[in-house]
Parts: C-alpha cells; structure tokens; sequence
C-alpha cells in the first residue's frame, strides 16, 4: 500500500494497487481498515486501460475520500503507450475516476469540498467539484523544479508541503536539499531546509523528504532521510515547522544501536497534536518506531509478527493517527531466501497502537 489516512479512530483507508505475479496488468487497490485488521478490500479494474495504481489518498471525514493515481495502456511489449493521472472520489460504499489535469503526487482534503493537489509545476484544486489550475511557485534562482513528496492542508486556504529541491547549486553541482513551501493567505512561501550537523559535504548531497503531519496551522513535523558523512549510510531525519521557523536535526536511534549504525530512515509520520507524533522507518532490516511527546523523540524497534516465520526485513511505509496514542500502519515483510540469500517471500503487514 502507498498512502493511508484515517477520519477517525475505527475509520482507516489505504490504497495502492495489486499486481499479481506473472501479470501484466494490474489494478487499484483500497482497503478498509479497523483496531482489527482490514475490514474489506475493493479491487478497482481501470476502464480501457491496463493498469490502475493509487499514490495519494485523503479522507476529510467517514466515507468521503480522494484519492490520486494514474491510468496506464501498455503495448504487447509491456511498454507504457498513455498515461492518465486520475483521482478518484468516495462517496459512501462507492468510488468514481475522474481526469486529472497533471501527473500529481499528493493530496490533501481540508474538507470533503476543498482539496489541494500538487505535481513539480502546478497546484490544482478542487472546491466545490470545481477544478482549477496555477503554477507552482519556486525560490529565486532555481533551475529545475522541485520534486513534491507530501503535503497537508489542515485547515481552507492553509497547506504545506515538504520536497525536494532538485536544482543544480552553482558552485556545488547536484546538492540537492529539502524545501517547506506553506500556502497562507492565498500565497506560496517556498524555502530550502537547513542540513543536519552530520550530513555529508559534496557532490550528491540529498535531503529526501518523505512524510509530513500538521497538527495545526503553523505547526508541522515532517520526516525522510540524508546522505551522512559515512560513505553510502543513509540516516533518519526530523524536520520541523513552527510558524515561520525551521529545525532539522536526525532522527533518534533504539536503544542498543551501535554509534555507527547500518543505512536507515523514516518513511512517514503523523501527529494528532502538536505534542504527540510517530514516524516510522527502518535501521538497517529493523522497523522502528520514533515518537515525539512535546519535548523530546525516543525511537523503539517494532515487534515481530505473531504467528510468522521472524521477519528478515520488516518495514511501514504508511502511518496515520487518528487520536493520541491511536495508530495504524502499513507495509510488509520479507521471510524466505534463497540459496543466493535474496528474498523470495514477502506479505504484507499492518500495525495498530492503541
């Protein structure tokens, strides 16, 4: 699964696509999920196309969510011939495709009437089942477009969205950092992140962004990961929104970590207050847990699955908490290798806290 969110504690959609083994085609996939587990799953076929994946999905309240994704034909080859970026709407038990003007890659809903779509160039909304386009705004002196990774609206009128920057610096070519745009007042303010104190210095530089959780208006945690200073070991990272002020600063280890740990970051976050917030991730094939209660982070591994062989390589890619202490996650795992040691099974897992 790609994407989940959650209108309340026993109220969770996530979505993604299922692509069966020695198939071609594939289809969308939305799956229902509760404190017990996915309740229902819909396959969605595409109509004319081979293929139906979801990225993106928002759900302003119970049984009213956006989601995006992209159609695709292909010819006999496998080879895509047209792409259809699409969102699709729930109403009730029901879901309808609609086109979609850009290729975005995340939504959010500040209500079931106002939604904000973004791509690298263009910032669409919808309001009132009316859509309409600009283009993105950038920072002075920019010369490619910013890669859009996550974005949030917690309020009409009042988003903001983490990415990457993926200009070529002038006199450091290929550093690429993160950028915090917020939309107030019907404008867009873009600006570049700071780098954490161990970050490493030269070409090929990158601060990915890769979740993002606002609990208020000028409050917002986002998380990803960096290139450090030790050669190919990437690290968590914490960025952090309050009004007009920017923090970064790594994301804290589990207990028993050696000081040089293996390649790790976080994949998503989210906070129901500003003083409480998870984020999940991985430290080298461990899946870990990091939380926030209002002053500072602690990080803990998850446990294993009940019932299965131990996971080689267990990690969550998608998070939401509906209420303090009230969290669901998906991803999955990999159990089985060959003889070659590459992994050969893999099943997909969920994770409530409650």
């Amino acid at each position: 699964m790609h994407s989940i969110d959650c209108a309340g504690s026993d109220s969770c959609v996530a979505v993604g696509s299922l692509h069966p083994l020695g198939v071609r085609t594939f289809s969308g996939l939305v799956e229902q999920i509760s404190d017990s587990g996915v309740v229902a799953s819909e396959v969605m076929p595409s109509a004319g196309y081979d293929t139906l994946g979801f990225t993106s999905i928002s759900c302003p309240a119970v049984d009213a969510c956006y989601a995006l994704g992209t159609e695709q034909a292909l010819d006999a080859a496998g080879a895509v011939t047209t792409r259809t970026p699409i969102y699709a709407k729930q109403v009730g038990d029901s879901w309808a495709i609609h086109p979609l003007p850009v290729n975005a890659g995340s939504i959010s809903c500040a209500t079931p009437n106002w939604c904000v779509a973004l791509s690298a160039t263009t910032i669409v909304t919808l309001s009132n089942g009316q859509l309409s386009r600009q283009s993105f705004p950038t920072p002075a002196n920019y010369l490619r477009s910013v890669e859009v990774d996550a974005l949030e609206c917690p309020s009409v009128g009042n988003c903001t969205f983490v990415g990457l920057d993926r200009r070529n610096v002038h006199y450091l070519p290929s550093i690429k950092r993160a950028v915090v745009g917020v939309l107030h007042a019907g404008g867009w303010r873009v600006r570049l992140t700071d780098l954490p104190g161990d970050a490493a210095r030269g070409n090929g530089l990158k601060v990915q962004p890769t979740g993002l959780s606002c609990p208020g208006v000028t409050h917002c945690f986002a998380v990803g990961f960096y290139a450090t200073d030790r050669l190919y070991i990437n690290a968590g990272v914490i960025i952090y929104r309050a009004g007009d002020s920017l923090s970064v600063r790594a994301a804290p280890l589990p207990a028993g970590t050696s000081s040089k740990p293996p390649t790790g970051g976080l994949n998503a976050v989210s906070c129901p207050a500003v003083t409480s917030c998870d984020a999940v991730g991985t430290v080298g094939n461990r899946a870990v847990d990091d939380t926030w209660n209002g002053s500072t982070w602690g990080a803990s591994t998850f446990p294993s699955v009940p019932g299965e062989p131990t996971p080689s390589a267990l990690e969550f890619d998608t998070l939401d908490c509906p209420a303090v202490g009230d969290c669901f996650a998906t991803g999955g795992y990999a159990w089985r290798r060959d003889a070659d040691g590459e992994f050969t099974a893999f099943t997909e897992a969920y994770a409530v806290k409650s």
